[in-house]
């Protein structure tokens, strides 16, 4: 395995070899400290980065999606990240966060799954992950990933938009409403929301026409993206949705130009990347030429792979150039470039057969400084600080220096600030060696698959390190191979800013000098970076609004009657889950952490004065969750046609699992009696429900029922005891405790919907404040609030837990009797593992059964070395 070295230490090897070549050149000692305190600091703040692998590429309503996260050190790839919690969000095109997850780290790493609903409409989603910490960060850096969800189940009401408005003065919108059967929703009222670019909000209501069509006329759209909302106003049916589509014109598009180290310069000849990109944000091919102002032709061109390429150019000072275009559709289009600089540097880099060229360009006008330095690092890890001069400015390095990853260059001189800027991405050839094997070449239905896989590195010495597994059924689930993964997320695009086009074709097979230069292009016209650097020698700032989530935690302010912080007041925290108490600050702020909880539970907290009076106020922090930005992938091109018989097979498998058909009708009221949650009444010694109450208590103060209630005493019309202690009772209504057991006069027995009596062991779960037993009563849905009770400093709150972990569902036909079991094996997934553990020789054994359908299935392994290498395995197990 390639072994890690650190930048500290190459840079001091780099260093001391080139300054004993170039001693006369040496940087002033506090210009080289300066640099290397520059990235020292990068290097100390915590740097995360986050990667979810999934079970899969797409999916249906109904679904489970399956993750495994790898939370890493965004420096060195490797699994210490601090954090120990992460967020994942599922968000539309309206850029609307549909659900939220929070999943705890436990002794197998970040995996979980999340659940789509049955009604979830289809089309377009992405996935959204970070951490609290990585909120500090800009969110372009989170992760990120464009999801394709069908729906098979919800099949009475469809939709699609047939006619998008064009970006005109009189633009048509057209949506048709149709059902699986091929009928269709005339005269249906539907009501509709209309916004996009420079368009004010534009409501209405139309009919549906005989063929299920609703039709907006007269729409004034500028090219862009554009959210319709569309709600049936029928007595019947019930359905809304909302479509998030682009109007972009399809033959609309634009070129950018970006010449290589940042400026076009007089007199140079340059390489000038070029990036062609449709309004729907997809490449597109183009040809093309550049002229000067004279009309002269210089050059032409034309795109190399994704709208991307360069031409060569040797511009003058005082000249301007444009490029004339042709699209494939013939649209032509001119765009100009950059102005030429008259004085200036820059960079021109190349990386061939594991070897880094450098080469230092400068305008007759340009002035050499005194001191010019060439500077790399690789994701804030300082790798190079090589002194240049005017007899030196071409060389070359060995790329060993460099792990793989996008490596930046700079030029600075001693006044620190970056002159020109190149990156570049440096990859070797793969540093760990896969064996994947099975005890058959080949399987029928539902039989044991055994699976021997073993992972090492290029000596053969056994790789450690965190992985996860999928199988899928290839009938159904069609691999996409230039989707991202987790080679091309970790070293490629959680690295960049933007959206990169097909992300896996520069990882999915060997790398070749074709992938090399297409890779190369990515690089020149991709300028936006996770590291900017203004100044090398000013300490970088950081300022952290949100803290590293070790544990959960609740924070706030116990405020007294005069609206001031409540000094050393006490808080209690307590819920079926958990019990704690905390003292406030002399302000009255109150941090509670180290607390568990799931997302199932609410919290209660209750604040009193330091000596345990009533009369303070709670107030607990919001949660505070970083905004749905806009959706960082292009519209695609709708590919859930191809996907038919996967989503039969989602819809079937729905059914077969008891899945409930989702009918959308208007909601009907039924008046029945509904079981109350309470959730201690597993402590409790005895729960009693309404219906045990008899009828001529019913009317009764709660205080006159519970002295009939053996083991209860009346000590006033106000005061209870529990049999066996002189103390009173702590009091619970719908689950918030109350001090004052006058509460107790003002709750009749109708509006009961059960009482628990907690005591003993059970009790010393709420502390001191239980010593006296509990009871918890809870009411009835649509009981009268309880009034004019003084404000008792409780707080009841439902944070965000954390999602239980479940396991995926691997079925075993052991017997003759499971093999031949009439209910279809309907698996998409056939196996998931979201911790696949190798032993001390680096070998793991997976047994797995085959569904319904074992002709043909793909394996992906995917994971990090403890090293902080990535890897990745895919292929099929072919029959």
């Amino acid at each position: 395995m390639r072994l890690r070295v650190s930048g500290t230490t190459l840079l001091a090897v780099f260093v001391i070899l080139l300054f004993g070549s170039f001693s006369a050149l040496a940087p002033e000692p506090d210009f080289g400290g300066s640099v290397i305190n520059y990235f020292q600091t990068i290097g100390k703040t915590p740097q995360e980065k986050l990667y979810l692998h999934l079970d899969k590429p797409y999916y249906g309503a109904g679904e489970e999606i399956w993750f495994r996260g790898y939370l890493l050190n965004a420096i060195t790839h490797m699994d210490n990240s601090p954090s120990n919690y992460i967020y994942v969000e599922l968000t539309d095109r309206g850029d609307s966060v549909l659900q939220r997850f929070k999943f705890r780290r436990d002794s197998l790493g970040f995996r979980g799954s999340i659940p789509l609903p049955a009604d979830l409409p289809a089309g377009e989603y992405y996935l959204r992950g970070y951490t609290s910490w990585m909120q500090n960060t800009d969110p372009a850096f989170f992760y990120r990933h464009g999801l394709q969800i069908g729906n098979s189940i919800v099949t009475d009401i469809l939709s699609e938009v047939t006619e998008r408005p064009a970006p005109d003065n009189g633009g048509t919108l057209r949506i048709r409403f149709f059902n699986a059967a091929g009928g269709v929703h005339s005269g249906i009222k539907v009501s509709y929301d209309v916004s996009g670019k420079d368009l004010k909000t534009v409501t209405g209501q139309q009919t549906t026409d005989d063929k299920g069509v609703l039709t907006v006329q007269n729409l004034k759209l500028s090219p862009g993206n554009m959210r319709i909302a569309v709600k049936f106003e029928d007595e019947t049916l019930d359905y809304s949705n909302t479509f998030n589509i682009n109007n972009a014109p399809e033959n609309e598009y634009a070129v950018s130009f970006f010449p290589e180290g940042g400026s076009l310069l007089n007199g140079i000849t340059q390489h000038v990347a070029f990036k062609a990109q449709a309004a729907t944000g997809f490449s597109l091919p183009v040809t093309g030429f550049v002229t000067n102002a004279q009309g002269d032709t210089l050059t032409s061109f034309a795109t190399e792979h994704d709208g991307m390429g360069t031409l060569m150019l040797t511009p003058e000072a005082g000249q301007r150039y444009t490029a004339e275009t042709r699209s494939e559709k013939g649209i032509v289009k001119r765009f100009p470039l950059p102005e030429v600089r008259s004085d200036g540097m820059g960079l021109q880099m190349a990386f061939r057969n594991g070897a880094i060229f450098y080469n230092v360009q400068k305008t007759a006008e340009a002035v050499w400084p005194d001191s010019l330095f060439l500077i790399a690092h690789l994701r804030g890890d300082i790798r190079l600080m090589l002194p240049l001069s005017a007899e030196k400015t071409s060389g070359k390095l060995s790329g060993d220096a460099f792990p793989d990853g996008i490596v930046h260059f700079l030029l600075a001189d001693e006044s620190g600030t970056p002159i020109s800027e190149r990156l570049l991405f440096v990859r070797h050839p793969d540093a760990v060696e896969w064996n994947v094997a099975t005890d058959k070449p080949k399987y029928g239905k539902r039989e044991p698959v055994r699976m021997e896989i073993s992972l090492a590195d290029l000596g053969g010495q056994p790789a450690e390190g965190e992985f996860s597994m999928s199988i899928t059924d290839n009938h159904t689930v069609y691999p996409d191979s230039l989707g991202d993964n987790i080679l091309s997320n970790i070293l490629l695009t959680s690295d960049l800013k933007g959206y990169i086009e097909n992300p896996g074709y520069y990882f999915n097979g060997p790398y070749t000098p074709a992938v090399q230069r297409h890779l190369d292009l990515v690089m020149l016209t991709h300028g936006w970076r996770r590291f900017r650097i203004e100044n090398l020698t000013q300490t970088p700032q950081f300022e952290a609004k949100y803290f590293i989530e070790a544990g959960q935690a609740v924070s706030g302010q116990v405020k007294n009657a005069f609206g001031k912080g409540a000094s050393d007041a006490s808080i209690v925290a307590y819920s079926p889950d958990c019990f704690m108490m905390k003292r406030a600050d002399e302000n009255g702020r109150f941090l509670i952490d180290s607390i568990q909880f799931s997302d199932t539970v609410s919290l209660i907290l209750q604040a009193t004065t330091r000596k345990g009076g009533s009369g303070v106020d709670i107030l607990v922090d919001p949660e505070t969750f970083p905004e749905a930005d806009s959706m960082p992938f292009p519209y695609g091109k709708d590919n859930l046609a191809g996907i038919g018989k996967y989503l039969a097979n989602v819809r079937d498998k729905y059914y077969n699992s008891g899945g409930m058909r989702v009918i959308q009708l208007k909601e009907v009221i039924v008046e029945a009696k509904q079981k109350q949650r309470n959730f201690y009444a597993t402590m409790a010694e005895k729960t009693i429900t309404s219906d045990q109450v008899p009828v001529n208590m019913q009317s009764r103060l709660v205080t006159d029922y519970l002295s009939t209630v053996p083991g209860i005493r009346k000590l006033s019309e106000a005061k209870l005891s529990i049999r066996g202690s002189d103390i009173e009772p702590l009091i619970l209504i719908d689950e918030v405790p109350y001090y004052d057991n006058d509460v107790l006069t003002r709750i009749y027995m109708n509006e009961v919907s059960s009482i628990s009596i907690i005591k003993g062991g059970s009790a010393s779960f709420f502390g001191i404040k239980g010593a006296g037993g509990v009871i918890s009563i809870m009411r009835k849905d649509g009981s009268e609030p309880i009034a004019d009770l003084p404000a008792p400093g409780v707080a009841f709150i439902k944070p965000l837990g954390c999602r239980t972990i479940a396991d995926f569902y691997n079925p075993v036909y052991e017997t003759p009797e499971q093999k031949a079991a009439s209910s279809p094996d309907l698996r998409t997934t056939i196996y998931w593992n979201p911790s696949l553990r190798f032993d001390g020789t680096g070998k793991a054994s997976v047994l797995f059964y085959t569904s319904d359908d074992p002709e043909s299935y793909r394996i992906n392994i995917e994971g990090v070395t403890k090293e902080g290498y990535v890897a990745r395995y895919s292929a099929d197990m072919e029959q």
